[in-house]
């Protein structure tokens, strides 16, 4: 993985955790991050982005009025162009693969699981910038295609056991015990 110099890039935190906005923007920061901005919720994104054009969106999921799936949504609407094709990694506590398939139909680029290290966030970073992913339309939406054939390694753990066309129960099988929580998308 090649080290990059961060400082262009524009980056949007949505988050209503003071103290989650405060970690992430520390570690940005020691990235070399210096343009962000940040939102309590998906509204207050949402307005904000009226003005502000990011780079890259890191969203919680859990947030009032709006969480970080429905601002996903928001984002990727067709009419939000060029918006709609901006990478959004999503930081959740949610841990289970339902989750993570949730958010990937949603349209995001790469799913963390908190607590969140320095290393996996910049790897996730230099993974979604390396690795630009094509859109397609649906449902009037713009969602990334994760290719499993040009990205094997990018969603491997929650696409086990589970169906393409999963509308029920989802069953994970024969995940190890020490599998990592944090999704490759």
């Amino acid at each position: 993985m090649a080290a990059y110099q961060l400082g262009n890039i524009k980056i949007l935190l949505v988050d209503d955790n003071h103290y989650m906005v405060l970690l992430l923007r520390t570690i940005l920061s020691a990235f070399g991050v210096t343009r962000m901005k940040q939102a309590a919720n998906g509204a207050e994104a949402m307005d904000l982005l009226k003005t502000f054009q990011p780079d890259l969106i890191i969203t919680d999921w859990r947030m009032k009025p709006v969480g970080g799936l429905e601002l996903t949504k928001m984002v990727r609407y067709k009419d939000n162009y060029p918006l709609c094709f901006t990478p959004i990694i999503i930081v959740s506590g949610y841990s289970d693969p339902g989750s993570v398939v949730k958010a990937r139909r949603a349209g995001i680029n790469q799913y963390l699981v908190k607590p969140i290290s320095p290393q996996t966030l910049y790897q996730r970073i230099i993974w979604t910038i390396e690795n630009p992913l094509q859109f397609q339309l649906i449902d009037d939406c713009y969602v990334p295609v994760h290719n499993q054939a040009n990205h094997p390694d990018a969603f491997p753990i929650a696409t086990q056991g589970i169906p393409d066309d999963t509308d029920g129960d989802i069953v994970i099988e024969d995940l190890d015990d020490d599998t990592n929580t944090n999704f490759w998308l």
